[in-house]
């Protein structure tokens, strides 16, 4: 398999934890401990994700466009500081309520689905056309 095929298997995997935390939200506070055990597991995927991502876009950076090379890094940046806080929710958020765990979900996979769409249609192309098969 070489990277760009494994990135886009990431992306399969990533997409379906997705689904499971928006499965599990409609289920309510009776799915408190599996919303938070797939958000933690979520977080280290990611962050492992990103770091195959960056070594390919390392790779290619005299090849890349500096406004795609900025975008992908702000997001980067702004999804894992996002998990980050919904984990830190789940750790203090007293009664087990999904009050205000509930919006922040729901933004991070509205916006980290647009952002694997992004990569997929944008940035994936531009690393196969430039690394090809390695």
């Amino acid at each position: 398999m070489n990277t760009i095929d494994r990135l886009r298997r990431d992306h399969k995997v990533l997409r379906a934890k997705l689904d499971v935390l928006e499965s599990a939200l409609s289920m309510g506070p009776d799915a408190w401990f599996v919303l938070r055990e797939v958000c933690f597991t979520l977080s280290r995927q990611i962050r492992d994700h990103m770091s195959r991502e960056e070594q390919l876009i390392a790779a290619a950076k005299n090849s890349l466009d500096p406004a795609t090379l900025a975008h992908v890094s702000l997001e980067h940046k702004d999804e894992p500081r996002h998990l980050r806080t919904i984990n830190k929710l789940f750790v203090t958020e007293q009664g087990h309520t999904l009050e205000h765990i509930r919006p922040e979900l729901t933004r991070l996979i509205e916006g980290f689905r647009h952002h694997l769409d992004e990569e997929e249609a944008e940035l994936f192309p531009v690393l196969e056309r430039v690394l090809g098969g390695r």
